[in-house]
């Protein structure tokens, strides 16, 4: 499995011609994976352009891909070099995992489509398990100790969950996935309902697994309605609890997961560029946002498991808004989410037992129960 990428030592550098501006301020290095995706280009020009680190922080992109894939990528940053972006001071585009990882402050880990054709789905968990364990390694050699990492994509979640296991240098905080995509539809949703704009609408969450499991719950949001100057509850706005149970959320999921339509990309790329920005300068105060983080046990999701719950940011520190009250309906959906992705976890664990050995490096956190349990379920044998 180790030898699927079959990378060759390749680099490619693009010159910046821009290098005598924003020189006052030191770059941060960014990678991004499978970056001939869709999704791709617009992430690379969001962030070359400040929306995620703001109008005056310098950045250097680098780019991977399979080795079959590097021309459309060099051509993507060509174009980007060409445009006169003041703060992209570089691109490096690669297939190397170390000369991606290098060094890097942050990396977002896109999707990749299947790299094997025709394949059954058990092969093809091997193949994506394989690669955010190559991912993992990868980190934990080159990035920096400090580098924030978000998984994008369907099931983010247990590919985080690998991810992050085989990075035990890197904190598990310094983890997360992306599940604001979700957040940012249910609030179109809410705002196309009530006819009211989309900044007069906060605290929307969205709960459990990035898949068509997610539950996005209105119970805890508010909004500002026109012409009222205090702040209402979404739901006695709404007043259509069936709508909300119904139609709402499985529109919900539906949009969130169409990711091969044009749109849907667009859409993941400004959600990537959104939870970065939360992540980098925090929420803005009194305001939560949507994260998949690894549970610390609260509203009795299992430790081990990483699920999406409501957090606030500071200091590029993420902490779980606890205390909210859950109503039979909200735990069923948590429950159901849970139930998945214990399924999902399963399933990973026992490709890693069968292929690799869990890393028993110290980590920088207390090891958890449940991490020694898994190290000791991969040592057992078959």
């Amino acid at each position: 499995m180790d030898n699927m990428w079959n990378l060759p030592n390749e680099k490619t550098y693009l010159p910046g011609k821009y290098l005598w501006k924003c020189l006052a301020k030191t770059e941060i290095r960014i990678a991004i994976t499978a970056a001939d995706k869709r999704m791709a280009p617009t992430l690379m020009y969001l962030i070359a352009k400040g929306d995620a680190f703001g109008k005056n922080q310098p950045v250097v992109l680098h780019l991977i891909d399979i080795p079959e894939n590097l021309d459309m990528v060099r051509g993507f940053a060509m174009e980007l070099m060409e445009s006169g972006l003041p703060l992209l001071r570089d691109v490096i585009v690669t297939s190397k995992l170390e000369e991606a990882f290098k060094d890097i402050d942050v990396a977002f880990l896109l999707p990749y489509p299947k790299l094997t054709p025709q394949i059954s789905r058990k092969d093809r968990l091997e193949e994506r398990f394989a690669l955010y364990k190559l991912h993992g390694e990868a980190l934990n050699l080159y990035a920096k100790k400090t580098v924030l990492v978000l998984i994008v994509g369907y099931s983010a979640n247990t590919r985080a969950h690998i991810c992050s296991l085989y990075a035990p240098s890197i904190p598990y905080t310094n983890f997360a996935g992306l599940s604001l995509f979700a957040q940012n539809i249910a609030t179109t949703l809410v705002s196309s309902r009530l006819r009211i704009k989309i900044e007069d609408i906060k605290d929307i969450i969205v709960w459990g697994n990035t898949t068509d499991l997610i539950y996005a719950d209105l119970r805890h949001a508010v909004i500002k309605m026109p012409l009222e100057e205090k702040e209402i509850s979404a739901y006695a706005a709404i007043k259509d609890d069936f709508w909300i149970k119904g139609e709402f959320n499985n529109t919900v999921r539906e949009l969130s997961f169409d990711v091969t339509d044009a749109k849907r990309t667009v859409a993941m790329s400004v959600a990537a560029i959104d939870h970065m920005k939360n992540w980098w300068f925090g929420t803005p105060p009194n305001h939560l946002t949507s994260m998949v983080v690894r549970s610390d046990g609260s509203y009795n999701i299992p430790k081990e498991l990483f699920f999406s719950f409501p957090v606030t940011i500071e200091d590029k520190k993420w902490k779980i808004v606890k205390g909210l009250d859950l109503q039979e309906f909200d735990l069923m959906k948590l429950d159901e989410n849970i139930k998945e992705l214990k399924k999902e976890r399963n399933e990973a664990f026992g490709i890693c037992k069968r292929f690799w050995t869990f890393p028993t490096r110290q980590r920088i956190e207390e090891e958890t129960e449940s991490d020694m349990q898994f190290a000791q379920f991969l040592d057992t044998e078959s």
